[in-house]
């Protein structure tokens, strides 16, 4: 995701990490984080960013066993001796 224009951060915003898709803001003044993607902003406090982290994990997890397991079911090949 490519971004034309910096990111507005909200008043008294620190910038905390900046990625190929997303920057991450904090304001110490109220704790709330800003997840900038691209003309989206999510600003949440720091235990719903907390769990939107764990709900990310989980369906990245998932998404990979579904992968995985649409993979061994393509896989014909002979499994050992009979």
């Amino acid at each position: 995701m490519h971004s034309s224009s910096p990111v507005r951060r909200a008043h008294g915003a620190e910038p905390l990490v900046k990625g190929p898709v997303a920057e991450v803001d904090h304001c110490p003044d109220c704790g709330v984080l800003s997840i900038h993607l691209g003309a989206t902003t999510l600003r949440l406090d720091e235990g719903a960013a907390e769990s939107l982290w764990a709900t990310l994990s989980e369906a990245l997890a998932e998404l990979h066993r579904r992968k995985i397991g649409a993979l061994a079911l393509s896989d014909n090949r002979p499994r050992g001796v009979a």
